[in-house]
């Protein structure tokens, strides 16, 4: 595609590309602060295209199809407590100024990567205010194009000011950077054509979490599968299927079903399909986690680590990171040489670091943030190896990202268990962190992480088996347990005995 900024096929197209991106637990006890965010420059961005997410996919989808992709800003952060105000407004004004600058010099569209459950402490719907505030500044001849995560929640301020959304299709994300390729692709048709489109959104009373929503579990693997079916006709241009994220709570948390068609009965009809279908099949997405207890360890080391997940402290979801329960069982049970992956304590990692390799230490690790993720465990353990937490992440999830968590630690406790300590909250979705601390995944008889779902990417082809383990915390895919006060109800699995459907 080429053309000047008048109408005229002269030159390449100019695509920016932005993004703005935190998942916010309502539950967590602190508010996120700018120590939450890593925020990148311009150039910074252009490196990124290898990096398989979806920002790098969407410069490499505006490279390819010859046009220029104009990078601005990008702020990224963990998922934590809702974002403070001021910061909020902050990060708006920057990303808004960014493209404000970008289109003194031409502009054809916006891809904006953003997550789509992200909220401060008093907006619910940062990504509407994003949307709408990118809308001001380029008006209604510019087509906006926003990637979401899979644990996104859709409004009606992000329909109304974006041309189009375009989500995650996997879980773990395997596919960021096929989905920024596809909102570049469709930025630009957009930016190309007079064609009408047609947006239309559902949000069954349903919250989603846990195992079972993953891609591969066969409800969603299904369900994924008619949504594809769907999105052949040629009048569709694309289609999201969000279980959202259930530890937001607000009017739109849970699940929601997007798509976007030339037609609107065709765009009403694929979201009543595929919205009646999620409510239908609604208890197939229930967890089906296993209890805490020396039961799940029998199997450790038979052909491979045996693999556990915490699923209550999963960094990821906005919990502690600094969860015992694991901890605790494998001091008592568990198979000398097994790893705990990951365990949030500076102070922990700060006393190793003091003593020095090699140095006996006395700890209390862990159970410092909330005490919803256990109490603290006393150990007696030998500093094996200190790290500075710089390696490059190879995840199926992030093929080629740099890894920037500060100083790490591992340890061996006198019962023989191996705890890698970081300074920062990690969620367990790679194997490097563990080789970068000189540790052979393969070897272990058993692994514990700290993750609900992202780290099957990685760590089950080493498995021997898998093992989502029924663990207290913030991240608990056993969503009774949380205080929801603002979701609407009835809502599943909260309330049972009432019925919806989506006409």
């Amino acid at each position: 595609m080429a053309r000047d900024h008048d109408g005229g096929v002269n030159a390449p197209a100019r695509v920016a590309v932005c993004g703005l991106i935190h998942e916010s637990n309502a539950f967590a006890s602190s508010v996120t602060g700018p120590q939450g965010f890593v925020r990148l420059r311009h150039d910074q961005l252009d490196g990124l295209g290898s990096s398989g997410t979806e920002l790098g996919g969407a410069i490499l989808g505006v490279q390819e199809q010859g046009a220029v992709a104009v990078t601005t800003t990008l702020a990224w952060g963990q998922s934590s407590g809702p974002v403070a105000d001021a910061l909020v407004e902050e990060l708006i004004d920057e990303l808004v100024d960014g493209i404000e600058r970008a289109r003194e010099s031409g502009l054809d569209a916006v891809v904006v990567c953003l997550h789509g459950s992200m909220c401060s402490e008093s907006d619910s719907d940062i990504e509407g205010t994003v949307l709408s505030r990118l809308r001001e500044v380029v008006g209604d001849e510019l087509p906006i194009v926003a990637t979401l995560d899979w644990h996104s929640s859709v409004t009606a301020r992000m329909v109304g000011a974006a041309d189009a959304l375009v989500g995650y299709r996997t879980y773990p994300h395997i596919d960021q950077e096929d989905r920024g390729r596809e909102a570049a692709a469709l930025a630009l048709r957009l930016a190309d054509g007079p064609d009408a489109v047609h947006a239309s959104w559902r949000h069954p009373p349903m919250l989603l979490a846990g195992p079972r929503t993953r891609h591969a579990a066969p409800a969603m693997a299904e369900l994924l599968a008619r949504a594809r079916q769907i999105g052949d006709d040629p009048r569709v241009l694309t289609w999201s299927v969000l279980p959202g994220f259930a530890r937001s709570d607000n009017a739109s948390t849970g699940a929601h079903v997007y798509v976007l068609a030339t037609d609107a009965a065709t765009a009403d009809a694929g979201t009543a399909e595929l919205a009646e279908t999620l409510w239908a099949r609604r208890e197939e997405f229930l967890p089906d986690t296993q209890p805490l207890g020396p039961a799940i360890l029998e199997r450790a080391g038979d052909g491979g680590p045996l693999v556990l997940s915490d699923q209550g402290d999963n960094p990821g979801g906005g919990a502690a990171g600094d969860g015992t329960s694991l901890l605790a069982l494998l001091e008592r049970h568990g198979p000398p040489g097994s790893v705990v992956a990951g365990l949030f304590d500076p102070a922990a990692v700060e006393a190793c670091s003091s003593a020095g390799a090699g140095a006996a230490v006395s700890l209390d690790v862990g159970g410092h943030t909330d005490g919803l993720h256990g109490e603290p465990v006393s150990l007696q353990a030998t500093v094996e190896v200190l790290a500075d937490g710089n390696y490059v992440m190879h995840s199926p999830t992030h093929p080629n990202v740099p890894v920037r968590i500060g100083a790490v630690a591992r340890i061996r406790t006198a019962a023989g268990i191996v705890v890698v300590l970081t300074s920062t909250r990690v969620q367990n979705e790679d194997l490097d962190l563990l080789r970068h601390v000189g540790i052979d995944p393969g070897l272990a008889p058993l692994i514990a992480v700290k993750s609900n779902a992202h780290f099957r990417a990685a760590f089950e082809p080493i498995a021997s088996r898998v093992i989502d383990v029924d663990t207290p915390g913030l991240s608990t895919p056993h969503l009774e347990r949380l205080p929801y006060r603002a979701v609407p109800r009835p809502v599943f699995p909260l309330d049972r005995d009432f019925d919806w459907s989506a006409s």
